[in-house]
């Protein structure tokens, strides 16, 4: 079964920003919840801002990106008891490659998970 899930939902989304914590490294902002729940998963979504880069070819490409790199990190030791909530929103106008993506994404997810 799949761990990782597509964050959907007006309320869930507006809780996120409401009662999460947010850390930004580089060109890379993620906003993150945790919460206790039996079924474990990782919810989270991708953001990249129409004003930053106006055609939608770039915007899918540093999408594309950034979920990759998400699916590449390994969860399974941070979900024993928890789900977790992630907004990612790209703020660079230059498009990075995908090695420079995942380790900012990775730099960011230990972060969230590291701290209390």
């Amino acid at each position: 079964m799949k761990k990782i899930k597509k964050l959907k939902g007006r309320k869930i989304i507006s809780n996120l920003f409401e009662n999460g914590l947010s850390y930004q490294y580089n060109s890379l902002t993620i906003f993150y919840l945790k919460e206790k729940k039996p079924i474990n998963f990782v919810y989270f979504s991708v953001s990249v801002p129409k004003k930053v880069h106006k055609t939608a070819v770039a915007r899918n490409r540093i999408k594309r990106l950034i979920r990759e790199s998400v699916y590449a990190y390994d969860f399974s030791p941070f979900l024993l008891s928890n789900s977790f909530y992630f907004m990612l929103i790209y703020s660079n106008t230059s498009i990075l490659t995908f090695n420079e993506t995942k380790n900012l994404s990775h730099t960011l997810f230990s972060k969230c998970f590291h701290s209390k």
